[in-house]
């Protein structure tokens, strides 16, 4: 007997009630690669295999055997297959793509001393590991496509270009991440010294002084108010 679908979505996307079983693992959220579990899709034509609905990083939701996904088999809708199979002069064809711009871009700063770059980044001893300096094809497994108006960003300003530290990140991301902000927690939310100089409304000078050189607790230098210059 088929299953009475509970949740419909457009473009034919139909959600399948969960099965009432011990034996059911729901997936619902597990992420491989490039896909994300978001729905049950029922079983194929009554049989025992399930299926469920997985959204790609490029937006595509497609239907897919579990199994083959979190299996590492399947690690896309299909575009990324594409995108690296593609037939150029080189074994992946996307030389002119950003994602390639980036990783090029990426080993120069950290290898090249003549780089403009290299004494804030391989100058100081960033590295790139091994698994993306040998393969721009690892590289793009493991970062997916770049956003618009991103580039790629390392976590740990400190740290190096690897799997786990690394983001795409737009501009005002990465300006909040530079090694020369300093981040201050209060009342359990983080943040950088001039995020909370903004949100208070005072200077930033004025935030730099309190915290920094007079070394006030940030909730301090964020409640105090600011003494008025005298009139001449």
């Amino acid at each position: 007997m088929n299953e009475i679908p509970v949740q419909s979505l457009p473009n034919g996307i139909v959600f399948h009630p969960k099965p009432e079983s011990n034996n059911f693992k729901d997936i619902t959220g597990e992420s491989r690669n490039f896909l994300t579990a978001i729905g049950y899709g029922g079983r194929f034509n009554g049989g025992t295999k399930t299926k469920w609905w997985f959204m790609c990083q490029c937006g595509t939701v497609k239907l897919l055997t579990p199994r083959a996904v979190l299996d590492g088999k399947t690690k896309s809708c299909g575009c990324m297959s594409v995108l690296l199979n593609r037939k150029s002069h080189s074994k992946h064809g996307m030389e002119k793509t950003p994602e390639y711009r980036s990783w090029q871009a990426m080993k120069t700063r950290c290898y090249n001393p003549r780089s403009q770059d290299w004494e804030r980044y391989g100058g100081r001893g960033i590295s790139v590991c091994d698994r993306w300096f040998h393969s721009f094809e690892n590289f793009f497994l493991d970062m997916g496509a770049r956003p618009e108006g991103c580039s790629i960003d390392r976590i740990d300003n400190n740290g190096n270009y690897e799997p786990g530290n690394c983001r795409w990140a737009c501009i005002k991301t990465q300006a909040q991440n530079k090694s020369n902000n300093l981040l201050l927690t209060h009342n359990g939310v983080t943040k950088c010294l001039a995020e909370w100089a903004d949100e208070s409304g005072i200077s930033r000078n004025t935030m730099y002084s309190r915290v920094v050189e007079s070394k006030w607790e940030i909730g301090k230098a964020i409640s105090a108010p600011t003494r008025k210059r005298k009139q001449q």
